[in-house]
């Protein structure tokens, strides 16, 4: 809480820059935002302090978390957190990233393009930072499967067997969960979603592979699950 409580002040102080920073992939689509309520601006500015504040702090958050974790470990299995940390954290800059320039401004182009065909668009500042926001942690937490993979194989929860068992559950699950999460309702931007959801997926079957092989096998050469 502390760390996030920082990270929050820190967001305060960047506010600003940052709100010009996300509004630019809606350059194309529209320019001018409206503010429905004098407070309004105060609710924004907590909301962009908050998610900064969750950024900031996320390898603090990491930290704790595997301390919590650890004694659960099973023993002789080492696990690097600075190299599990970095990765996490790469990811969800690369998820956030890829949000950032291909989903947002082609999903706010659709929605625009759909609305001026019967009405005159008013977007207030407040909906567009909160969808914007949203959509950017949900695609650096998307980002973070082959990560969260590896880590589970690591830790024998779970196995390529099964994982590749399961494909076809976990690809509709990421249709759905893209269906949801897309600020559109055409088949097209759902899919701009989804493709790189059920790509990172194969990728990660791949890394899973590759960390059991590496660290999990037993010596006599059978897997320890399905």
């Amino acid at each position: 809480m502390v760390y996030l409580i920082a990270g929050m002040i820190a967001g305060l102080y960047f506010a600003k820059p940052f709100i010009h920073l996300i509004e630019i992939p809606a350059s194309g689509a529209f320019t001018n935002f409206v503010l429905m309520q004098p407070t309004e601006i105060v609710a924004i500015y907590f909301k962009v302090a908050l998610y900064i504040g969750i950024v900031l702090s996320l390898p603090a958050l990491i930290y704790n978390l595997w301390k919590f974790i650890k004694p659960a470990v099973p023993q002789g299995v080492n696990v690097s957190l600075y190299g599990w940390g970095a990765s996490v954290v790469a990811l969800f800059v690369v998820g956030t990233g890829f949000s950032f320039k291909i989903l947002l401004p082609s999903g706010y182009m659709f929605l625009m393009g759909l609305s001026k065909e019967v009405a005159l668009p008013m977007i207030t500042l407040s909906s567009y930072m909160s969808l914007a926001m949203s959509i950017l942690v949900i695609g650096g937490f998307t980002f973070e499967m082959p990560v969260i993979a590896a880590l589970l194989t690591r830790l024998r929860i779970i196995t390529p067997r099964l994982m590749m068992a399961k494909w076809r559950e976990v690809v509709f699950g990421l249709c759905v969960i893209a269906a949801v999460v897309t600020p559109t309702t055409d088949v097209f931007n759902m899919m701009i979603f989804a493709l790189p959801m059920i790509a990172l997926f194969g990728v990660s079957i791949l890394v899973s592979s590759v960390v059991y092989k590496i660290y999990v096998k037993d010596a006599s050469g059978e897997p320890y699950g399905n």
